[in-house]
């Protein structure tokens, strides 16, 4: 029995997710191969996105930035999260070679971590790298105010060469060589718009705003409070995924568990509008369903110029910035969200080609 494995980065949940999505519609075409999936990010989130048929393995794959917050960075802690980890002690993961050679792998595809590549190449596994960018290229930028992270860039740049192949998803970030280049990645719908709502328990003369932070906890409470009277005026429902044990609902203000029994791609799919962080995972699924999007602007970040003026190009979004987010500035942002349309995308979900991609390298082993 072949198998192939993702080894994934653990910052953010959009990682995950695009990765996620892939699997997923390689399952489609190649039911049969086992999956593995070595990260950080909490076993609950791929339980949550996959439909079965993968085997978890926790294991610090890379570190990206530790973070103080949704939109802030720990510097500090970061280097010394680099610090350990890398230069990479294969020793170190023995047990994941074993694994790795156990499961009879053939092909391993990193996003963005750079373990995956390195394993690859000592067990002359052939390695496939998904990105929109790449720490090397994001860590060029802080040479000036956080110079320590300069010393990681030659082995993160040459450990990202050593891929065999590599995808480039939209919006990607600086010039680089791909042997294929799709559009936004993201993960299928399951359930209609409609039918989700009605589970929401939100009226059909009613408006839904979901409010996410892209699977990094953020004190939304006092931000949605404080809109409790404008949205019953109104008549919208504000829903907001969080770090609350059970679903339950304020006024017009409903709390989900980040795990829920609602998928993140069907809750965007029944909003009339998203506001949520600028990250790669809510960029490409509200890209890919066409849902009217207030991003929320990152401040210290590479890519967000890049994201930016990717997601302003779509044609229903607008800008946030860090400060009204965080001080609940938001009702004007609603009342123009809530009046942009959603629009019909002319591009395929990335995630079809990449699957075709990766069963080509499959067949070829």
């Amino acid at each position: 029995m072949k198998s192939i494995a993702f080894f994934i980065t653990p910052h953010g949940f959009g990682h995950a997710a695009r990765s996620c999505a892939i699997m997923s519609e390689l399952k489609q075409l190649y039911p049969d191969i086992k999956v593995l999936i070595f990260t950080t990010v909490p076993k609950a989130f791929f339980q949550d996105s996959l439909e079965g048929g993968f085997y978890y393995y926790s294991v610090l794959t890379d570190v990206g930035f530790v973070q103080k917050s949704p939109l802030e960075p720990d510097m500090y802690w970061t280097v010394e999260a680099l610090k350990d980890l890398y230069p990479v002690d294969l020793q170190r993961f023995k047990g994941v070679l074993e694994i790795l050679e156990r499961w009879n792998t053939i092909i391993i595809v990193s996003d963005i971590s750079p373990l995956g590549i390195l394993l690859g190449k000592r067990l002359q596994v052939k390695t496939l790298l998904v990105e929109n960018f790449t720490w090397d290229w994001i860590y060029s930028f802080y040479g000036g105010s956080v110079p320590q992270l300069g010393e990681f860039i030659p082995f993160l740049s040459e450990t990202y060469g050593m891929a065999d192949y590599r995808i480039r998803t939209v919006p990607y970030c600086g010039e680089g060589n791909a042997h294929l280049i799709v559009p936004p990645v993201s993960r299928r719908v399951r359930k209609k718009k409609g039918e989700v709502r009605v589970a929401l328990n939100i009226g059909k003369g009613q408006r839904m705003i979901l409010l996410t932070m892209g699977g990094v906890s953020e004190e939304l409470g006092s931000i949605a409070k404080g809109l409790m009277e404008f949205l019953e005026t109104y008549g919208v429902v504000l829903v907001c995924p969080s770090d609350v044990i059970y679903t339950r609902r304020v006024g017009n203000i409903i709390y989900l568990p980040k795990f829920s029994e609602f998928f993140h791609p069907d809750l965007i799919n029944a909003s009339d509008g998203v506001i949520g962080k600028l990250g790669y995972g809510t960029l490409a699924e509200v890209a890919n369903l066409g849902v009217p999007y207030a991003f929320v602007m990152r401040e210290g970040y590479p890519e967000t110029d890049h994201m930016k003026g990717y997601a302003l190009s779509l044609g229903n979004t607008l800008e946030v910035s860090r400060q009204e987010f965080q001080e609940g500035r938001l009702r004007d942002k609603i009342e123009a969200l809530l009046g942009m349309e959603r629009m019909e995308r002319d591009w395929e979900n990335g995630a079809i080609a990449s699957a075709r991609f990766l069963l080509e390298l499959l067949e070829s082993q």
